[in-house]
């Protein structure tokens, strides 16, 4: 039984992969990224002005203030990044710290770390990500049962299926449950699967 549902996963998995070469094919060329200083702009101010600054000690709230006066030199540098492929040394470090979860603060494993890193750095790869996501979405190159990190379909928008369940149930079917713990997903998370599907999708230029 269990070696009959793992081959089901693994038949559903190279399907996955298959129709994403599909759509590659009938695919656009993703664009380079047009860093304008009004979108630089609209990102900074939707930035969370509490967080806590990375290694150059640039608080948001600072660059928050100051935003119309960098809003150029930022453009400027994001261009130099894109156009070299290169980051600046301070945007690779980070600053490592604890934050509490639950249970006995005397216990050191009711803490889980955290990495800290520059905030403008995250404003860059934000742009990146809007530009790369758009161009997923604009040519269908992601699955109709991808949730998670996709705008206006979060996970609790899977909850619609308990429609579907209540309505089997209600006509004499059977409905069997399995529950995962997530716990270190991303660390255990198939790596050679998702270097496989970062080939295809190649974004040429910047």
């Amino acid at each position: 039984m269990i070696s009959r549902l793992t081959s089901r996963f693994l038949v559903y998995d190279c399907l996955k992969i298959v129709s994403c070469c599909i759509s590659l094919q009938t695919a656009t060329v993703c664009d380079d990224i047009d860093l304008t200083e009004k979108l630089i702009l609209e990102k900074r101010n939707s930035l969370d002005l509490s967080k806590s600054p990375g290694p150059d000690l640039l608080h948001p709230r600072v660059l928050y203030e100051v935003r119309h006066a960098i809003v150029y030199p930022l453009k400027l540098i994001f261009e130099r990044s894109l156009e070299d492929q290169q980051m600046p040394r301070d945007w690779k470090s980070s600053t490592i710290t604890t934050i509490f979860k639950k249970g006995s603060r005397s216990n050191v494993g009711n803490y889980r770390p955290i990495s800290l890193t520059c905030v403008i750095c995250k404003l860059l790869e934000s742009l990146i990500r809007d530009h790369i996501m758009e161009y997923l979405l604009k040519n269908e190159l992601l699955i109709n049962c991808q949730y998670g990190f996709i705008k206006g379909r979060s996970t609790l928008s899977v909850a619609i299926m308990l429609d579907k369940w209540t309505h089997d149930l209600e006509s004499g079917g059977q409905i069997d449950a399995i529950y995962t713990d997530f716990e270190k997903h991303l660390i255990k998370c198939p790596t050679k699967d998702c270097l496989t599907r970062y080939d295809l999708m190649v974004f040429p230029g910047n």
